[in-house]
């Protein structure tokens, strides 16, 4: 039986969804987006050690405690260690007929006129790789959960650590398995480490020297705590919300035209949107947020090549 799966490889963190044939879903799980050498050590855990291009790495949690961790800042490293990543999706999980695995991995679409050479990338370490635009697998799951009306115009937002990701959709088949791209890129510095800065530069005191971790995890509560004592920050978290949604509509503006005001329907996802409301910061009466947000697009993607690729 055939299997499926999605892959989205972000900035912050990779996701993926197995499913099978039925759409059932086998398995999902998420890891940072980090890669390091591995250098073996006496006194270490058992680690998911990956050997490619004739050097031994290790990929997410596993590779924060190497002097060499970093994470992929561009196209180039994204080309070159996308494999390795890759890799060790398979190993995770197992696969001993990787044959019998259709994969679906996204680009950002501002990185897409160089998909073929992503695409040839990974196929060198599993064959049957297709790639689509960031975006796409969120729409295809979105539409799953709500239908949408043939001949919609739906602009995906895709809100990911560093950037957004958009892309202008017309509606073919109502379920998704149909429609067809008019426009997409990939908007820079506008990602949740953005709204994050705003909110920082609106506290006081100790809590702006705080680790970023620690201010991320202060937004989506919209409170604190230091020296024990609790905060209320639900006055800054509204503030920079308020900013980050004025400062993304005027990147939409730019980038994608008037037409926005045109869209029947918006798709926000990404983790990002744990961070603020969709639904209640962004101006239009009809948003759809997927149910896992996080996952939208590896699970979109997967549920994409069971319904279109034989």
């Amino acid at each position: 039986m055939e299997t499926y799966l999605g892959i989205d490889i972000g900035y912050g963190d990779t996701k993926a969804v197995y499913m099978d044939s039925n759409l059932s879903i086998l398995n999902s799980f998420s890891f940072p987006t980090l890669v390091a050498f591995h250098t073996p050590s006496p006194m270490e855990k058992e680690k998911l050690v990956i050997s490619y291009g004739g050097k031994d790495y290790v990929i997410g949690n596993e590779a924060r405690g190497e002097a060499s961790c970093f994470s992929p800042v561009d196209f180039e490293d994204m080309k070159e260690f996308a494999p390795l990543i890759l890799k060790g999706i398979m190993q995770m999980n197992n696969f001993k007929e990787p044959e019998d695995i259709l994969i679906c991995a996204s680009l950002p679409p501002g990185w897409w006129p160089y998909r073929e050479k992503f695409e040839k990338a990974l196929q060198r370490e599993q064959s049957s790789v297709v790639v689509v635009p960031q975006g796409h697998g969120a729409f295809v799951t979105a539409a799953r959960q709500e239908e949408m009306e043939k001949g919609e115009l739906v602009l995906v937002l895709d809100f990911g650590f560093n950037t957004v990701d958009y892309l202008l959709i017309d509606v073919i088949e109502p379920d998704g398995s149909d429609f067809q791209i008019n426009k997409g890129n990939t908007i820079a510095g506008m990602g949740i480490m953005r709204l994050v800065d705003l909110f920082k530069n609106k506290l006081n005191g100790e809590l702006k020297k705080l680790p970023d971790r620690a201010i991320r995890e202060m937004l989506k509560k919209g409170e604190g705590k230091i020296y024990g004592e609790k905060l209320n920050l639900s006055g800054p978290k509204r503030r920079a919300i308020e900013e980050y949604c004025t400062l993304l509509m005027m990147e939409l503006k730019k980038t994608v035209g008037e037409i926005w005001r045109e869209v029947d329907a918006m798709v926000c996802s990404g983790g990002g949107v744990y961070y603020f409301n969709p639904i209640k910061n962004l101006p239009h009466h009809r948003i759809i947020v997927p149910e896992r947000p996080e996952y939208a697009n590896a699970e979109g993607q997967a549920i994409w090549l069971a319904k279109n690729i034989e």
